[in-house]
């Protein structure tokens, strides 16, 4: 995880829409720093608030989300931010090769959507394999009564609780990345979104073991992230048929 950091210092992502005003950097660097104390306040009072349930949760249940799972998501973190900056650097250089007259910006967010894609894809498609006998998944029952079985100790499903963490890596380096990022038109945005989801993720899964409930909602983002990746990647390159259907 540390090797993943250093490289994401050393080689840097591409920046959309800069913004060269030192003040407007600066406050929105003490804003996002605001924001990330507040939601580690706020993470850190739901672990303590429920601590005494949580230790009772896993004596009665060994299979009950425990805090040493957090070393998926440091894998997951340390093999997403390596795979984001090496394969964001190689789309790079493939798109410089074969659109020349393209723009150096352009160049960049191609790079970065192409990324998405891929990742946002593969999200899509891990729970459709791992779900695909299940009711409560699509195109199951439907009933919101069927993800709640035996809540809060719902039975395991192999490999979910895995991808939840992937998940949560996954929410850590998008974290980091947006923060490399102060000049961005969206940081602000963007440093609220990927905090309150690592809040989210956080405490729907070691607090409440909403898993079945929380893959869910995670699955419905990146089926549609998939798209919106799509259309920003054709866009840049004026392929208007794929634009139109994406």
């Amino acid at each position: 995880s540390i090797m993943s950091v250093i490289l994401l210092v050393e080689f840097p992502l591409p920046c959309p829409k800069t913004i060269v005003d030192p003040e407007i950097i600066n406050r929105n660097s003490f804003k996002a720093r605001n924001v990330l104390i507040t939601v580690a306040w706020f993470c850190l009072w739901q672990v303590l608030v429920a601590v005494d349930a949580i230790q009772r949760r896993i004596q009665t249940s060994p299979l009950f989300p425990h805090p040493h799972d957090l070393v998926i998501a440091l894998w997951s973190f340390s093999i997403i931010t390596i795979s984001r900056v090496l394969c964001i650097h190689l789309f790079q250089w493939i798109i410089s090769k074969c659109h020349q007259a393209l723009g150096q910006e352009r160049r960049d967010r191609f790079a970065s959507q192409l990324w998405k894609v891929l990742h946002h894809s593969i999200a899509t498609a891990i729970p459709i394999y791992l779900l695909k006998n299940e009711i409560w998944f699509p195109p199951g029952s439907g009933l919101p009564s069927d993800l709640y079985q035996n809540f809060p100790h719902c039975p395991n499903i192999t490999g979910l609780r895995d991808f939840y963490m992937f998940q949560l890596g996954y929410c850590i380096s998008a974290l980091l990345v947006t923060l490399q990022q102060p000049g961005r038109y969206s940081y602000l945005s963007m440093v609220i979104h990927h905090a309150g989801l690592f809040s989210l993720i956080v405490i729907s899964y070691f607090v409440q073991n909403a898993v079945y409930v929380g893959v869910s909602v995670m699955w419905m983002h990146d089926c549609t992230d998939v798209f919106v990746s799509l259309t920003r990647l054709s866009v840049d390159l004026a392929w208007s048929v794929p634009t139109g259907l994406s």
